[in-house]
């Protein structure tokens, strides 16, 4: 609220004066003190470990105005290495950041309301690597709970700057002293989402460290036991980036309350900012009273909306960033820097109709959580039920959010605990382009009552293929790949084969060395590559094989099954495919490879190896076929001569008994 004009002016309710040595008390009318507004909330985000010339999205979409006015942003930098020149957009909510010094990066984020009146500064810590950046471990947001009820802890946020596969570790630091909790009692401790009961009441404080294979980092949580009403936990869904204009929905639908009372909950979804030619209000949100509202945006730009919900007695809320683009696209890498920095909400157990969670016996596992489509074209995602060993049962495979023309496959709906499958997602050519966030969820019915477990899946659809206009057409996409090196049956191999479709380097090995720059895979031409030495893998260099070289082919021609075979005849007992220390995403899709029936003499037992991989974390291998030939014959048995039997004992007389 504005101050008085009497108050600025510097009047109070007592004024002395004094002439000539002679004090004169002046009463005046006392003013009415006036309450201040309590001042707008600038929330920076959390500190990041990056990557030097990476991509990075700052989230401070979580600040807002306790009084509902409408905020604008303003970012600095508060500090820097020496010799950076990086910059970032001052009034954007969520503005992408690239690093271009190694260093500690501080910077600081400062709002406004509508009168003008500003936040106290919000800092965040970004350190930036030249190599080897350190994992971001996040255990979430701290909580109150019930003694006696389930705890699920979620480390699912948690993510890599190179985006290596994470190992985590969960580790009690302290309990109350009536509690007997300890490590062991963590249920899949060593999985992104373990899950305890607690015994007593008072602070569970828990550290979850997250490792990339090279550096490991930590955080912590604390979770809070005790009696009494727990607070409904408001969710306003995933962060939206549109590349077309029409109507969003709000979702909240996913907000719960633990102990599912005192009151049924009650929605609100308000405004928080928009971009700065916007005239659109919080009047313009659509059943802003319910778990599912809408809102038509009027221009390009970033919106912020919040979610309120409450018990009747305690009150939660939360932030929705809305991205509205259309004529501009999103660096993929800044998009999944944030949406593993927090500024994608989701994972968690899901809600039942009456608001309370179901909780599964299992984690899901979804890898990679980012995946590119091209319309047309498909990719695929693996799907693991994490469990301890004694679990047993299955869970139904289930895909949430999936927009219109596009097509989702298990490899296996119903999964056991502790099995894989893939998903595999086929854009149509009428899928519209964008960022699309799903729900992966796997459902387990026990007794009659279902369980589910979710983890989020940003699926990005691209307008057309990454070389469409070069002709080449790749059935599973172009995953991960930025710049390609070209491989096809009647190439010549050199140093420099491969850079352009019409140059193809002829081994699929030749094209491995020659992808040197980050982002490097290799396009495959359908047809025969016969080799006669190990094809060793590459960290981060994926083999995409099946592709046409003259545009796409017709779903129901011949080209459409052509594929990519590999005949390998390696030296014995060597793999045709070697993928050992693969810890980066490294895609291998749409091959089929024939391992060489052994033949070799001499030898016991000789195998006949198709894929060999060791201390590997990072391959993705989908829609291929891997055939091994027929293992070596043992060696045959040796006879060896009998040596000579014993002397038989001299024949003797038995006289006869008189």
């Amino acid at each position: 609220m504005r101050r008085s004009a009497r108050n600025q002016a510097g009047f109070g309710t007592n004024l002395f004066w004094c002439i000539a040595g002679i004090v004169i008390l002046c009463c005046m009318r006392a003013v009415p003190a006036v309450a201040q507004a309590p001042a707008p909330i600038a929330v920076a985000g959390l500190d990041i470990a990056a990557v030097v010339a990476v991509p990075v999205i700052i989230d401070g979409s979580k600040s807002h105005d306790p009084g509902g006015q409408l905020i604008t942003f303003r970012w600095s930098i508060a500090g820097a290495p020496p010799g950076s020149a990086a910059t970032l957009d001052a009034a954007d909510p969520a503005p992408v950041f690239v690093p271009d010094t190694p260093g500690t990066y501080l910077l600081q984020l400062v709002v406004r309301n509508q009168d003008g009146t500003a936040s106290l500064p919000s800092t965040m810590a970004l350190i930036a690597f030249a190599n080897s950046p350190f994992p971001n471990a996040r255990a979430g947001n701290n909580r109150r709970v019930a003694v006696g009820s389930r705890v699920e802890l979620d480390a699912g946020m948690s993510f890599d700057p190179l985006d290596r596969l994470l190992t985590f570790r969960w580790t009690v630091m302290s309990a109350p002293k009536a509690s007997s909790i300890g490590d062991a009692d963590l249920v899949l401790r060593d999985s992104a989402r373990p899950w305890f009961t607690p015994d007593a009441a008072g602070a569970y404080v828990i550290r979850l460290e997250a490792s990339n294979g090279e550096r490991t980092s930590e955080d912590r949580i604390t979770v809070t036991a005790a009696a009494g009403n727990l607070a409904p936990i408001a969710d306003p869904g995933w962060f939206q980036y549109l590349e077309r204009r029409g109507p969003v929905a709000l979702d909240g639908t996913a907000s719960i309350d633990p102990d599912a009372g005192p009151s049924p909950l009650a929605f609100a979804w308000s405004l928080v900012a928009r971009p700065s030619d916007s005239a659109l209000t919080g009047n313009a949100i659509r059943n802003a009273n319910t778990a599912m509202a809408g809102v038509t945006p009027d221009v390009d730009g970033a919106y912020v909306f919040r979610l309120t919900v409450t018990d009747g007695v305690a009150s939660d809320a939360d932030n929705v960033l809305v991205r509205q683009s259309t004529g501009r696209d999103m660096n993929e890498a800044a998009v999944r820097g944030s949406a593993a920095g927090n500024a994608m909400p989701g994972g968690g157990p899901a809600a039942d109709p009456n608001g309370r969670k179901q909780l599964a016996n299992f984690a899901l596992q979804v890898h990679p959580i980012v995946l590119s489509v091209a319309a047309g074209a498909r990719g695929s995602v693996t799907i693991t039920l994490l469990a301890p060993a004694s679990s047993q049962g299955a869970a139904r495979l289930d895909v949430i959010g999936l927009p219109r023309g596009v097509v989702a496959t298990f490899g296996t709906q119903t999964l056991a605990l502790g099995d894989s499958t893939l998903l595999t997602l086929r854009a149509e050519t009428n899928a519209p382009v964008g960022r699309h966030f799903l729900r992966i969820a796997a459902t387990q019915i026990s007794s009659g009552a279902a369980a589910t477990s979710w983890e989020p899946l940003q699926l990005n659809v691209t307008a057309e293929n990454l070389e469409a206009g070069r002709g080449v057409f790749c059935p599973s996409g172009y995953s991960g790949v930025k710049t390609a090196i070209y491989v096809a049956p009647y190439g010549s191999d050199s140093a420099s084969c491969g850079r352009t479709a019409e140059l193809p380097c002829a081994s699929i090995q030749r094209g491995i060395d020659n992808c040197t720059q980050a982002g490097c895979g290799l396009l495959v031409r359908h047809g025969l590559y016969k080799t006669t030495a190990t094809i060793s893998l590459k960290d981060g260099v994926s083999i995409l094989g099946s592709c046409s070289f003259n545009g796409t082919p017709d779903e129901n021609s011949a080209a459409a099954r052509y594929r990519t075979v590999i005949e390998a005849s390696p030296a014995p007992g060597s793999p045709a495919l070697n993928g050992d220390g693969i810890n980066r995403p490294t895609f291998v899709y749409d091959l089929v490879i024939v391992g060489k029936d052994e033949t070799a003499t001499g030898v016991s037992g000789v195998a006949s190896i198709v894929l060999a991989a060791s201390h590997s974390r990072g391959i993705t291998m989908a829609n291929s076929t891997l055939v091994a030939g027929k293992g070596g014959p043992g060696v045959p048995g040796r006879s060896f001569p009998g040596g000579s039997g014993g002397h038989g004992q001299p024949g003797g007389i038995d006289p006869g008994q008189g």
